[in-house]
């Protein structure tokens, strides 16, 4: 099954890793690669994250060691990343960008 981000996911990617290239050892590009080795995990387990208590159709995948979740739907053909965002900062507001 393929994995697909949507414009807005990879807007959030690109601002969030800039972020942590700035403020934090981490770093920008080991941002990238949480990110990265967290979809691939996805990609195995689609189903392993349960349904987001607020908008059913989307799952929410906690990254490790970092405040931020991947959120995804899954459909027949593919796994879509429509959102990645800070755990505690204004929860679901991308919602509006995914009707």
């Amino acid at each position: 099954m393929g994995i697909t981000f949507s414009d807005a996911a990879r807007q959030d990617l690109a601002e969030i890793t800039a972020w942590f290239e700035e403020h934090t050892a981490l770093g920008g590009a080991g941002f990238a690669t949480l990110i990265r080795r967290t979809v691939e995990r996805i990609g195995k387990m689609p189903f392993a994250s349960p349904p987001w208590r607020h908008a059913w159709r989307f799952r929410a995948w906690t990254l490790e060691h970092v405040h931020y979740r991947i959120f995804y739907e899954v459909t027949d053909q593919a796994i879509r990343v429509v959102a990645i965002a800070h755990t505690d900062r204004r929860p679901g507001h991308w919602l509006d960008r995914n009707k």
